[in-house]
């Protein structure tokens, strides 16, 4: 007589938790510039009603083709509480006679070319913008910009002065600092700052 006995035992295995690498990267340096006539002219820092310029934003990264950034939430203040908004928070443009929508010649550089005015019984105005830096999508050749429709032209009280009575000094470029960020999530955004003042003219 044969008899059968199935012996069973269950073992569990402990399986170790993944273990999780985050590479930090430093973030880019952002500037904010104000050239003569071109993206590739020089330092402006006096001008006058009515010169042609061109606003710049450029983001300096140490890892080529890895950030994309967007120029948004722009606004220009007289410094006495007058406060106008130039780019909305998708990145457009909201009136072509102050600045029109921006051109993304590269992932992080954009810029227009504008014309220099004041606004009346103002000698300052203070430009700043938020500059949104985003991981670059692998396997992108390209960065996702703004799609914007044309801007409206609308009334503001600006002065229009000849370029012979008013002089504008054009200073206060500063970077932004360098913030350790994870690769897996960068989504930040940074606020640049330019001061333009004008003085009249002792001619």
């Amino acid at each position: 007589m044969e008899m059968e006995r199935r012996l069973e035992k269950e073992i569990v295995i402990k399986m170790p938790p993944p273990t999780m690498f985050t590479k930090q990267v430093p973030m880019p340096v952002c500037k904010y510039e104000v050239l003569d006539g071109s993206p590739t002219g020089p330092p402006v820092y006096y001008a006058t009603v009515g010169q042609m310029v061109y606003h710049k934003w450029t983001c300096e990264a140490e890892q080529a083709d890895t950030f994309c950034m967007v120029v948004h939430s722009c606004f220009v203040d007289d410094g006495n509480g007058e406060r106008v908004q130039l780019i909305n928070e998708q990145g457009c443009a909201l009136d072509k006679y102050l600045l029109t929508n921006l051109e993304y010649p590269g992932d992080l550089t954009a810029g227009r070319e504008a014309h220099v005015y004041k606004y009346a019984d103002r000698d300052n105005m203070y430009f700043d913008c938020q500059i949104t830096l985003r991981i670059k999508e692998p396997g992108s050749e390209f960065c996702e910009v703004p799609t914007c429709p044309d801007p409206p032209r609308r009334r503001r009280s600006h002065q229009a002065l000849p370029p012979s009575t008013t002089d504008t000094e054009l200073k206060g470029k500063r970077p932004v600092e360098d913030v350790p960020v994870s690769c897996d999530s960068c989504d930040t955004s940074s606020l640049v700052k330019h001061t333009i003042k004008s003085h009249q003219s002792m001619k």
